[in-house]
Parts: C-alpha cells; sequence; structure tokens
C-alpha cells in the first residue's frame, strides 16, 4: 500500500505512551474556505503526509471534514483508500475556551467539524486566557466558520488591548486528562509555552 510505504519513509518521534508522532505534517494555518484548506488537505493526502495539523481559531476544519470522509469512508459509492489510524491529526484549545465548562463542548465542535471521534493529539494553544465568551456562545453552534479576528467570541478585547481572564492551567488540564481516558483524545499537550510554563504543567500533570 501507498500508505505503508509512506509510513516506512517518514521520520517520527516517539510518544510517552510508546505512539509515534510523524515529523513532517500540513499546517492548515491561513488556508483559506473556499476550497483552498480542502484542497490543500486532499492533495497531502494522496501525496502520503500522515499528519495533518489544525486548530480551531484557524476557522476551517468545517473544511476538513469532508475530505476526511472521503479518505477514510468513501463516499458517492468508492472505498475508503486509507484507514482513520494511519493518519495523526492534531488540534488545539483556543484561549477563549479554557474554563473547564467550556473545554468538551470546544473539543465537541472541533471533532464535528473535522467528522472524527476522536484525536490523535489536543493541544493548549497559547498559554494566555482570553475572556470566555457569553454563556449563551456555544461553541458546536456558534463557531465562526472563516477568519474575523475582529470576532468578540474569538478575539475579546478591551481598551484596544486583548481581554484577558484567570483560569488555572490545572483546571483546564483535568479537563484535558478526563477527555484522554473518555477516548475521545489520544494525547493531550501545550504549544507555545515557555520553559517554565511547561515546568509548572509538569509538577501537576
Amino acid at each position: 500500500r501507498v500508505v505503508a510505504a509512506a509510513m516506512s519513509a517518514q521520520p517520527t518521534f516517539k510518544l510517552h505512551t510508546g505512539a509515534t508522532i510523524p515529523a513532517i505534517g500540513l499546517g492548515t494555518w491561513k488556508s483559506g474556505i473556499h476550497g483552498e484548506t480542502a484542497n490543500a488537505v486532499d492533495a497531502a493526502l494522496a501525496a502520503g503526509y500522515l499528519h495533518i495539523d489544525c486548530a480551531a481559531v484557524y476557522v476551517n476544519e468545517h473544511e476538513i471534514g469532508p475530505v476526511f470522509d472521503r479518505y477514510f469512508r468513501g463516499v458517492d459509492g468508492a472505498a475508503p483508500t486509507l484507514r482513520r489510524e494511519d493518519i495523526f491529526v492534531t488540534s488545539k484549545l483556543w484561549n477563549t475556551m479554557k474554563r473547564p465548562e467550556l473545554v468538551r463542548p470546544a473539543l465537541e465542535s472541533t471533532l464535528a467539524n473535522l467528522h472524527l471521534d476522536y484525536l490523535d493529539l489536543y493541544l493548549i494553544h497559547w498559554p494566555l486566557v482570553f475572556r470566555s465568551p457569553p454563556e449563551s456562545f456555544d461553541p458546536r453552534r456558534d463557531w465562526p466558520q472563516g477568519a474575523d479576528y475582529g470576532n468578540q467570541n474569538l478575539f475579546p478585547m478591551e481598551n484596544g488591548k486583548p481581554a484577558l481572564a484567570e483560569v488555572p492551567l490545572q483546571d483546564t488540564w483535568r479537563v484535558l486528562e478526563n477527555l484522554v481516558d473518555e477516548g475521545l483524545i489520544k494525547h493531550i499537550g501545550v504549544s507555545n509555552f515557555s520553559i517554565a510554563q511547561i515546568e509548572e504543567l509538569l509538577s501537576f500533570a
């Protein structure tokens, strides 16, 4: 199989669980929503990429889901050409979604947009915590479908500056650990964290 050849040829890193993550992946940041992201992911999977890197704040995950459907499930009578377990899929928790009660809905929104049952890796995107949206906001229903950097639910501003909030990292992390136990995520981690911030995380993770 083509995917078997690609897997054997690509460098990987070993995770603490013993699983491996492909060292080379397709990033989807700044990919557009008018077919650009879908075409890029389609071309990447066809070329043998085994890692697709996504994020809720890229607001293009809804374009990727139908591509995954075609490869993993087949459409219009065509047989699937890849197994879900062959492809490593990463996504990220956005800064406005860190309150414990928002973490699961944020993940469920991402899974629904990507048409997946689980993520291989879910990262806390940034150490910053932004002010959460109003209680009426449900990411599973209300997450924007396209870049909108003026959207107060993604980029809340106050007096011309980002509106920050305080949510203990440990509170967010505990929910993520529970979601791993439930099988909705295989691995959890962080991105854009400093060494000191990672050391803080390791003190309770």
